[in-house]
């Protein structure tokens, strides 16, 4: 299949002011890229305009730092009720030992809980933040600190239903010494994007995703591994750093399953 030549649309913003430059090509799918190759064209782009990704990188942080505070302000309320238990069941002359072993579940639970729900709630901003990068990339929009907040209503529940459902298979997994968690997340790299980036319903997203991996795991297990180091380095940069393994998780993807209306994977 031959790419067809991107031109920008009427009003897309290129040409303005921190507008990107357009990609060549409009991806076409059906094929893994080199990963050395794709690496380095994220790269390039990534420093060619660090500032839109800052900002893009700063309007997200804002946002989990917000929900970040409310969840350690449910916490800190959550610790109050069960002290405040614990003291009266002591007070009353109760089991000490069964109510603090108690209060200790119900804190864990609690925590457990309250970091799901963080995670939920960021599911939306994240698949704003997704769109806003691949549109970046074709060279539709310009990333600002808005780019989390500009989309996050659409297909706002199939984003959080899978973001629930990879992050619950990977925790059941993760229950398990650790590793299947790792082979589920590894299953579901695709999920997420076949949703935010293509609409895929939830469970079509999580069936196409596990089979195109099985269909090259050699090539998907090199690319896993490169994009969990990334991730992991990336962390030590604030703001910008995580950035950059989301902007090189969309362009592989949109070579994977390109640009068009509908996925193009190469397993079919």
């Amino acid at each position: 299949m031959q790419p067809s030549i991107y031109v920008p649309p009427p009003g897309s913003g290129y040409g303005s002011p921190g507008a990107p430059a357009p990609d060549p090509v409009r991806r076409p799918g059906g094929q893994k890229p080199e990963i050395g190759r794709v690496f380095n064209e994220t790269m390039q782009e990534f420093m060619r305009d660090l500032g839109p990704y800052a900002l893009a990188g700063l309007g997200f942080m804002v946002v989990a730092m917000g929900l970040a505070l409310v969840i350690m302000l449910l916490y800190g309320a959550v610790i109050m009720v069960a002290v405040i238990a614990d003291s009266a069941n002591q007070a009353s002359g109760g089991s000490g030992e069964a109510m603090s072993a108690l209060v200790l579940v119900g804190m864990s639970v609690g925590i457990i809980g309250l970091v799901l729900v963080l995670s939920v709630v960021s599911a939306a901003f994240y698949a704003s933040l997704l769109r806003g990068i691949a549109a970046h990339q074709r060279g539709e929009a310009a990333l600002g600190f808005g780019t989390a907040f500009s989309t996050a209503r659409q297909r706002l529940g199939a984003s959080v239903g899978v973001t629930v459902a990879v992050m619950t298979l990977s925790v059941l997994g993760a229950l398990f010494c650790y590793v299947p968690g790792l082979i589920v997340a590894f299953l579901l790299l695709l999920a997420s994007p076949l949703v935010m980036l293509h609409g895929l319903p939830v469970g079509a997203a999580l069936r196409r995703s596990a089979r195109e991996v099985r269909s090259d795991l050699g090539w998907y297990l090199r690319f896993f591994l490169v994009y969990l180091l990334v991730t992991m380095v990336a962390q030590y940069v604030p703001v910008i750093g995580p950035m950059f393994p989301i902007a090189l998780l969309v362009r592989v993807y949109r070579e994977i399953a390109g640009d068009g209306p509908e996925p193009v994977l190469p397993s079919g």
